[in-house]
This record gives structure tokens, C-alpha cells and sequence, in this order.
């Protein structure tokens, strides 16, 4: 597998953080983001720029996808890959 670079996530919580601003109405909203970067590259900062948990929507995940859940030919997700984001949403919904 090939080395992936760093991917930063500081410009993606900006754009995220702007659009809850923009719209209040998203104030008290269950809302959960997540990120599928591909063949499960994970972002080198996302923890810092994210930071603790929140009870304030939005809710930012950092699932465990990694490269088994991708296809080898290109960086979209198998059905199994789907049904563990699918099951590790769910789970987070029912909390």
C-alpha cells in the first residue's frame, strides 16, 4: 500500500463550523459528521482541530475504516465497508 500525505482537516472544520453559524436553525439538531477519506486515510490533525466532544451539534466522528473496506481498484467504500459506517452510525444515533 502506498504511503498516503498528510491530509489536513483544519480548512473542512472551517467550512463545517461556517455553515452552523450561517444557519442557526441547525442549533439543537442531532448532527453528526463524519469523513471517508480514500482507502480509510486518515487525517493527520483531525483530533486537535476538532477537539473534545461536544454536547453542541455538530457531533464531529472519527470512525475506524481502513483499507479492507475499500475497493483495491478505486477508493469507494464495499458494501461491507458501507455496513460498518451504516452500523457505527447507527450506533452513535442511539446514544
Amino acid at each position: 500500500m502506498r504511503k498516503a500525505p498528510d491530509k489536513d482537516f483544519a480548512p473542512h472544520h472551517a467550512a463545517i463550523q461556517a455553515v452552523f453559524r450561517e444557519f442557526s436553525w441547525l442549533e439543537g439538531k442531532k448532527v453528526l459528521v463524519f469523513y471517508s477519506n480514500p482507502w480509510g486515510v486518515r487525517f493527520s490533525n483531525y483530533a486537535e482541530t476538532v477537539g473534545p466532544p461536544r454536547a453542541a451539534a455538530p457531533r464531529f466522528l472519527d470512525l475506524p475504516l481502513t483499507p479492507q473496506g475499500y475497493y483495491l481498484v478505486d477508493d469507494h467504500l464495499t458494501e461491507r465497508g458501507h455496513q460498518k459506517v451504516a452500523a457505527l452510525l447507527e450506533a452513535e444515533l442511539k446514544r
